[in-house]
Protein backbone atom coordinates (compact mmCIF):
# COMPACT_ATOMS: atom_id res chain seq x y z
CA UNK A 1 0.00 0.00 0.00
CA UNK A 2 1.59 3.47 -1.27
CA UNK A 3 1.54 6.29 1.63
CA UNK A 4 -0.17 9.12 0.28
CA UNK A 5 2.91 11.46 1.69
CA UNK A 6 5.38 9.41 -0.10
CA UNK A 7 3.51 9.94 -3.33
CA UNK A 8 4.89 12.72 -5.63
CA UNK A 9 1.58 14.17 -6.96
CA UNK A 10 0.05 14.35 -3.00
CA UNK A 11 0.05 17.06 -0.40
CA UNK A 12 3.34 15.60 1.43
CA UNK A 13 5.45 15.90 -1.32
CA UNK A 14 4.21 20.17 -1.83
CA UNK A 15 5.29 20.72 1.93
CA UNK A 16 8.58 19.95 0.65
CA UNK A 17 8.73 22.02 -2.34
CA UNK A 18 7.44 24.86 -0.65
CA UNK A 19 10.90 24.03 2.20
CA UNK A 20 13.10 24.84 -0.81
CA UNK A 21 11.31 27.64 -2.34
CA UNK A 22 12.20 29.97 0.58
CA UNK A 23 14.04 33.25 -1.40
CA UNK A 24 17.06 34.08 0.51
CA UNK A 25 17.43 37.30 1.92
CA UNK A 26 19.01 40.50 -0.01
CA UNK A 27 22.47 41.53 0.90
CA UNK A 28 21.22 44.96 0.85
CA UNK A 29 18.63 43.75 3.77
CA UNK A 30 21.15 41.59 5.49
CA UNK A 31 23.50 44.77 5.46
CA UNK A 32 21.30 48.22 5.96
CA UNK A 33 23.74 51.15 4.25
CA UNK A 34 25.30 53.42 7.04
CA UNK A 35 25.01 57.15 7.02
CA UNK A 36 28.02 58.92 6.33
CA UNK A 37 30.39 60.46 8.76
CA UNK A 38 31.10 64.34 9.77
CA UNK A 39 32.89 65.80 5.98
CA UNK A 40 36.34 67.46 7.03
CA UNK A 41 36.56 70.75 5.96
CA UNK A 42 38.64 71.28 2.85
CA UNK A 43 42.21 72.83 3.75
CA UNK A 44 44.26 74.60 1.09
CA UNK A 45 47.91 73.56 1.77
CA UNK A 46 50.21 76.47 1.07
CA UNK A 47 53.04 75.96 -1.43
CA UNK A 48 56.50 75.17 0.32
CA UNK A 49 54.17 74.00 3.72
CA UNK A 50 56.90 71.31 3.76
CA UNK A 51 60.29 71.18 3.09
CA UNK A 52 62.49 68.75 1.50
CA UNK A 53 63.53 67.02 5.10
CA UNK A 54 59.70 66.51 5.42
CA UNK A 55 59.73 69.51 8.34
CA UNK A 56 57.19 71.74 8.47
CA UNK A 57 57.73 75.28 7.34
CA UNK A 58 54.86 76.82 9.49
CA UNK A 59 51.43 75.31 10.46
CA UNK A 60 50.22 75.11 14.56
CA UNK A 61 48.44 72.24 16.36
CA UNK A 62 44.54 72.63 15.84
CA UNK A 63 43.59 71.61 19.59
CA UNK A 64 46.28 73.88 21.68
CA UNK A 65 47.53 76.39 18.62
CA UNK A 66 51.02 75.68 19.25
CA UNK A 67 53.47 76.39 16.56
CA UNK A 68 54.42 73.26 14.81
CA UNK A 69 57.16 74.86 12.54
CA UNK A 70 60.21 72.75 12.19
CA UNK A 71 58.73 69.67 13.35
CA UNK A 72 57.65 66.50 11.46
CA UNK A 73 54.91 66.58 8.77
CA UNK A 74 53.24 63.84 11.04
CA UNK A 75 53.48 63.59 14.60
CA UNK A 76 52.34 64.55 18.43
CA UNK A 77 52.28 68.33 19.28
CA UNK A 78 54.85 68.66 21.84
CA UNK A 79 52.08 70.78 24.14
CA UNK A 80 49.07 68.76 24.34
CA UNK A 81 49.80 65.60 22.43
CA UNK A 82 47.29 65.46 19.86
CA UNK A 83 48.23 63.92 16.33
CA UNK A 84 48.57 66.21 13.81
CA UNK A 85 49.00 65.66 9.77
CA UNK A 86 50.10 68.35 6.70
CA UNK A 87 46.05 69.13 6.75
CA UNK A 88 45.38 69.55 10.80
CA UNK A 89 48.71 71.68 11.03
CA UNK A 90 47.88 73.85 7.92
CA UNK A 91 43.90 74.17 9.64
CA UNK A 92 44.98 77.31 11.91
CA UNK A 93 46.62 80.14 9.74
CA UNK A 94 49.20 82.57 11.35
CA UNK A 95 48.33 86.45 12.46
CA UNK A 96 47.76 88.83 9.45
CA UNK A 97 50.58 90.99 9.61
CA UNK A 98 49.53 94.78 10.76
CA UNK A 99 49.48 96.25 7.34
CA UNK A 100 46.58 93.76 6.70
CA UNK A 101 44.83 94.26 9.38
CA UNK A 102 45.17 97.79 9.21
CA UNK A 103 43.36 97.58 5.72
CA UNK A 104 41.14 95.52 6.69
CA UNK A 105 39.70 97.57 10.15
CA UNK A 106 40.28 100.63 8.64
CA UNK A 107 38.59 101.66 5.26
CA UNK A 108 34.81 102.83 7.76
CA UNK A 109 37.44 105.01 9.63
CA UNK A 110 38.83 106.62 6.28
CA UNK A 111 35.19 107.29 5.50
CA UNK A 112 34.65 108.70 9.08
CA UNK A 113 37.19 111.39 8.44
CA UNK A 114 36.27 112.17 5.18
CA UNK A 115 32.70 112.47 6.61
CA UNK A 116 33.97 115.04 8.79
CA UNK A 117 36.05 116.88 6.69
CA UNK A 118 33.05 117.19 4.14
CA UNK A 119 31.16 118.86 7.08
CA UNK A 120 33.40 121.72 7.79
CA UNK A 121 32.32 125.18 7.41
CA UNK A 122 32.79 126.32 3.58
CA UNK A 123 32.42 123.04 2.66
CA UNK A 124 29.05 124.33 0.77
CA UNK A 125 26.71 121.70 -0.11
CA UNK A 126 28.67 118.95 1.27
CA UNK A 127 27.23 119.01 4.05
CA UNK A 128 24.15 116.74 3.92
CA UNK A 129 26.28 114.26 1.49
CA UNK A 130 29.06 114.55 4.19
CA UNK A 131 26.45 113.39 6.94
CA UNK A 132 24.94 110.54 5.17
CA UNK A 133 28.71 109.39 4.37
CA UNK A 134 29.31 109.62 8.56
CA UNK A 135 26.12 107.64 9.51
CA UNK A 136 26.73 104.75 6.79
CA UNK A 137 30.73 105.13 8.27
CA UNK A 138 29.49 104.47 11.76
CA UNK A 139 27.37 101.91 11.16
CA UNK A 140 30.29 100.17 8.36
CA UNK A 141 32.95 100.33 11.71
CA UNK A 142 30.25 98.11 14.01
CA UNK A 143 29.32 95.40 11.02
CA UNK A 144 33.27 95.71 9.52
CA UNK A 145 34.78 95.25 12.35
CA UNK A 146 32.46 92.31 14.26
CA UNK A 147 32.90 90.39 10.64
CA UNK A 148 37.05 91.03 10.76
CA UNK A 149 37.51 89.89 13.85
CA UNK A 150 35.74 87.11 14.33
CA UNK A 151 37.04 85.99 10.69
CA UNK A 152 40.72 86.44 12.01
CA UNK A 153 40.22 84.53 15.75
CA UNK A 154 38.44 81.56 13.58
CA UNK A 155 41.23 81.33 11.26
CA UNK A 156 44.30 81.96 13.89
CA UNK A 157 42.93 80.29 17.20
CA UNK A 158 41.84 77.42 18.25
CA UNK A 159 38.12 76.75 19.28
CA UNK A 160 38.88 75.98 22.87
CA UNK A 161 41.09 78.91 23.17
CA UNK A 162 38.33 81.36 21.20
CA UNK A 163 35.09 80.63 23.28
CA UNK A 164 36.65 80.60 26.64
CA UNK A 165 38.19 82.60 28.97
CA UNK A 166 39.61 86.36 27.90
CA UNK A 167 38.67 85.92 24.18
CA UNK A 168 35.47 85.18 24.64
CA UNK A 169 35.01 88.02 27.20
CA UNK A 170 36.34 90.53 24.71
CA UNK A 171 33.74 89.18 21.85
CA UNK A 172 30.99 89.37 23.86
CA UNK A 173 31.79 92.70 24.87
CA UNK A 174 32.29 93.68 21.44
CA UNK A 175 28.60 92.20 20.41
CA UNK A 176 27.55 94.05 22.83
CA UNK A 177 28.67 97.45 21.52
CA UNK A 178 27.80 96.90 18.00
CA UNK A 179 24.54 95.73 18.92
CA UNK A 180 24.37 99.36 20.75
CA UNK A 181 25.93 101.30 17.61
CA UNK A 182 22.99 99.65 15.15
CA UNK A 183 20.22 100.32 18.02
CA UNK A 184 21.08 104.02 17.65
CA UNK A 185 22.36 104.80 14.26
CA UNK A 186 19.71 102.44 12.82
CA UNK A 187 16.68 100.89 14.87
CA UNK A 188 15.97 104.27 15.96
CA UNK A 189 16.22 106.58 13.42
CA UNK A 190 14.43 103.97 11.55
CA UNK A 191 11.28 103.86 14.12
CA UNK A 192 11.51 107.84 14.09
CA UNK A 193 11.46 108.12 10.64
CA UNK A 194 8.04 105.81 10.25
CA UNK A 195 6.47 107.46 13.11
CA UNK A 196 6.84 110.77 11.59
CA UNK A 197 5.47 109.59 8.44
CA UNK A 198 2.79 108.26 10.07
CA UNK A 199 1.94 111.40 11.86
CA UNK A 200 2.08 113.59 9.11
CA UNK A 201 -0.27 110.98 6.95
CA UNK A 202 -2.83 110.28 9.58
CA UNK A 203 -2.50 114.68 9.77
CA UNK A 204 -2.83 115.34 6.04
CA UNK A 205 -5.98 112.99 6.15
CA UNK A 206 -7.62 114.53 9.43
CA UNK A 207 -6.93 118.25 6.91
CA UNK A 208 -8.46 117.15 3.95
Amino acid sequence: MVNPSDDPGTGGSAGSHDDHDVEPASPAAAHPPTSPGPIEPIVDIPAGFVDDAGRLTAGRCPQCGYVLKGLPADGNCPECGTAYGIAEAARLQPWPDALSIILRLGWPVLLLILAVMMQMPGSGDGACAGMLIGWFAIVAIAVNSWVQIKRILKRSLPEQTRTRGPIAIMRRIGITLCVLILLAFVAVPLVFGITCIIILSSGNGGFH
